[in-house]
């Protein structure tokens, strides 16, 4: 399950109020999620009851409610923000579509609403996988009649055998991969050679300061700066007692990104608009300055062992000394594509990829 923190959403979704703080019943509570999120019973009830026996005494469940059933809500945005950025309402439609990392398929229900011919998830998690089948499952014989669902790794060389798309869509997913080449590779082999194929890739921004601070699954300050090997003994030393699996391995910037697909024959460029201003420096190093002081307060509360504290704060430090390095050197010449790179690198939330191609 993949979703970002934010503890100010938590609220108790199975009582009626605060006050009564009594159980609802569960088909009142189903039917209020089916209102709520759009989604179809028979999928809705599963995640429901998934949640009510493994997750009811987790303070985060309310997140995982939004992260699960909010995405179909999500996958709807996704597509009417594609089509408006390129100025076409039908930019689906009649489109061979795939989503990589489907998890429980509503962004492939978004595609078919869209008018795309086919929408084919990749999920490698066997039980995504099993719900996104039984979402579809769900749905009217239109929408799935049109959605095909594997489940595989886009890291396989026989990936391929699925076709290529007009459209790819990878959201929240590259971080989670093995071997990021590899999984580039087999996005671009995906595609179409055709100049109107695109793929759009979309994570989170991991060098901007609150994502250092507030690492987008687990919350742990500064492990997006850390290589796996270091990441994950970091997780296990401070895990909660009802943990999700560790599963986020590798955080690269933008101009990785940029040099792999460029490597594979592709283009590709920042989805969104570039305007920053120098004043965008200093609102990012303040930000920079709660780092150090939340780790240390953090790794205190968990008795963070010291070999294992020093060489994170040696990861901080390379991290402010690169980030105070290209503010020193946009400073000294004003050279505005220092300021641009700069803004990609540190000020943007999400890195939003188009993918096509051509050099």
């Amino acid at each position: 399950m993949r979703f970002p923190f934010n503890k100010r959403r938590m609220k108790n979704i199975f009582s009626k109020g605060e006050k009564r703080n009594k159980p609802l019943p569960r088909e009142v509570l189903l039917q209020s999620l089916i209102d709520k999120y759009g989604t179809n019973k028979e999928y809705t009830a599963h995640y429901l009851d998934h949640l009510l026996s493994h997750y009811k005494e987790n303070p985060l469940y309310e997140l995982y409610m939004e992260a699960e059933l909010g995405s179909l809500k999500h996958g709807r945005e996704l597509t009417t923000f594609l089509c408006q950025h390129f100025g076409n309402d039908h930019l689906f439609l009649n489109k061979e579509c795939v989503d990589i990392g489907s998890s429980a398929g509503n962004l492939l229900i978004a595609l078919v609403e869209q008018g795309a011919a086919r929408a084919f998830g990749i999920e490698i998690c066997e039980g995504r996988y099993q719900t996104a089948l039984i979402n579809m499952n769900g749905c009217l014989p239109e929408i799935k009649s049109k959605i095909h669902m594997v489940r595989d790794s886009i890291e396989n060389e026989e990936i391929t055998r699925i076709g290529q798309f007009d459209i790819i869509l990878c959201t929240d997913v590259l971080e989670h991969v093995q071997d990021p080449p590899q999984a580039i590779k087999q996005i671009c082999r995906l595609l179409k050679d055709d100049p109107d194929a695109f793929a759009y890739i979309r994570l989170r921004n991991f060098q901007h300061p609150q994502v250092v601070i507030h690492e987008p699954h687990y919350d742990l300050p500064a492990m997006v700066l850390l290589p796996a090997e270091l990441s994950q003994p970091y997780y296990e030393a401070c895990k909660p007692s009802d943990p999700i699996d560790f599963e986020a391995l590798h955080w690269l910037s933008f101009y990785d990104y940029q040099a792999l697909f460029k490597s594979f024959g592709k283009r590709l460029t920042f989805l969104g608009n570039i305007h920053p201003e120098p004043s965008c420096i200093d609102n990012v190093k303040n930000e920079t300055q709660e780092l150090t002081k939340a780790f240390d307060a953090f790794s205190e509360r968990h008795h963070l062992v010291a070999d294992l504290r020093k060489e994170i704060h040696r990861y901080i430090n390379d991290y402010q000394s690169r980030m105070d390095s290209l503010i020193r050197e946009y400073r000294s010449t004003g050279d505005r594509r220092l300021l641009e790179t700069f803004y990609l690198n540190y000020v943007v939330w999400d890195i939003m990829m188009l993918i096509t191609n051509g050099d």
